[in-house]
């Protein structure tokens, strides 16, 4: 019988009854509790090479233990163990890769003589704990990375949730809260679903890529929107979806923004941005290969369009509505 994990009572005590239902003779039984007793203990990788050390490598190394150079081939050494399956050997070989050791210990195609030697029977027993060991540090291993990615992303200043397919708002972020004052469980508004999912639709992810969508409209201001389809390991094909949002800042987008709001035309917004930049209107028309008149012209246009009056206040409104204001509320 092969002790794959514990279902009740203490580990000393199965042990001790599958001992004595095999006539297993141990001539220092002590020793073999004590290192299932270590085992138990483990629970980071760290703890798992100590224990290989320390405690399960000195018991066998005494036999016919030979050590392997090689990394174990998982479907002559785990299959059958149980609850080990295919999709936990990629982990557990990532484990042995860093202990050769442990990896020589689980060789039973190396080991082949110890199976048949006086300590073959605690070995074929020991053997299945320990890789559910392995497999328990290895995910714990990964959930720490992942949870230290989520905690990363919940702390953008950009607005961050992640949401499922029927626009359920499963998590976010502070910014996003402020920014739609939503909770968890609560339903995106009709408009945000619409856009996500009419280009949801419009798009291939099969390569699982962000897209991008430009110019979405608040009432706090105008701001790009990426998402990304993640397809969870076991979620029987539901699809969630990652979802950030953040204020239209970029040069091009400020400008983009601010001629559709003003009325102006391209050539009115370069002048804009000449002007932004210090340019005196000699100087704006040699850039342009126009007449200073010209210049003038479109001046007076921009003036009237704007607001302003003088050079001073066209420069003032520009700053005004660069985009640095809806920085700030993600900050």
């Amino acid at each position: 019988m092969i002790l794959g994990c514990e279902t009740g009572g203490s580990v000393a005590n199965m042990w001790s009854a599958s001992l004595m239902r095999k006539d297993v003779l141990i001539k220092d039984y002590e020793t073999l509790f004590k290192v299932l007793a270590d085992l138990q203990i483990c629970r980071t990788r760290k703890d798992l090479k100590t224990f290989i050390v320390d405690s399960a490598y000195p018991l066998f190394a005494a036999t016919t233990l030979q050590k392997s150079e090689a990394l174990l081939d998982p479907t002559v050494n785990f299959e059958g163990v149980p609850g080990i399956f295919p999709s936990d050997y990629p982990m557990i070989l990532v484990y042995l890769k860093t202990d050769s050791l442990a990896n020589t210990l689980l060789n039973h195609s190396a080991n082949s003589s110890l199976q048949s030697s006086p300590l073959g029977w605690v070995y074929q027993n020991l053997l299945p704990p320990l890789l559910q060991k392995i497999k328990n540090a290895m995910t714990e291993e990964e959930l720490a990375k992942s949870n230290s990615v989520v905690r990363a992303l919940l702390n953008s200043p950009a607005g961050i949730a992640l949401v499922d397919e029927n626009m359920c708002l499963l998590t976010c972020n502070q910014p996003f809260t402020k920014l739609f004052q939503l909770s968890p469980r609560d339903i995106l508004p009709e408009d945000f679903s619409k856009v996500l999912k009419r280009n949801q639709s419009n798009s291939n992810t099969s390569e699982h890529q962000g897209v991008e969508i430009s110019y979405f409209s608040l009432p706090q201001g105008n701001f790009n929107l990426t998402y990304f389809e993640l397809y969870p390991h076991g979620s029987d094909g539901e699809i969630f979806w990652l979802v950030r949002i953040h204020p239209s800042v970029d040069p091009f987008t400020k400008s983009n923004l601010l001629r559709e709001k003003a009325g102006l035309t391209w050539r009115e917004m370069e002048i804009c941005c000449l002007i932004h930049d210090g340019l005196g209107r000699q100087e704006i028309a040699e850039r342009l290969f126009i007449s200073t008149h010209t210049v003038k012209t479109h001046l007076k246009k921009i003036h009237k369009k704007l607001e302003v009056r003088s050079r001073t206040q066209l420069v003032a409104y520009l700053n005004q509505h660069s985009g640095e204001s809806y920085v700030r509320q993600f900050s």
